[in-house]
């Protein structure tokens, strides 16, 4: 059995961060990876802004995190 990872540092939200979402996301579709570590990565509470959810859509993606409050 193979499993395919991806790690990716998404530089919080400095720079064109929309672009580098948009590019990543891509990457990620093109890959089709088993699972996806994200570094650096940020979301405004009570909203629908973060970089998880922008890679989400239009992707399926099922979200997880290591943390109590995940994003």
């Amino acid at each position: 059995m193979q499993l395919t990872l991806v790690t990716l540092n998404t530089w919080k939200g400095e720079g064109d961060y929309p672009a580098r979402l948009s590019a990543m996301g891509d990457l990620i579709a093109d890959l089709h990876p088993d699972i996806v570590f994200l570094q650096e990565v940020f979301a405004v509470p009570g909203t629908e802004i973060g970089t998880a959810i922008s890679l989400q859509r239009p992707r399926r993606i099922d979200l997880g995190s290591g943390d109590p409050d995940p994003l």
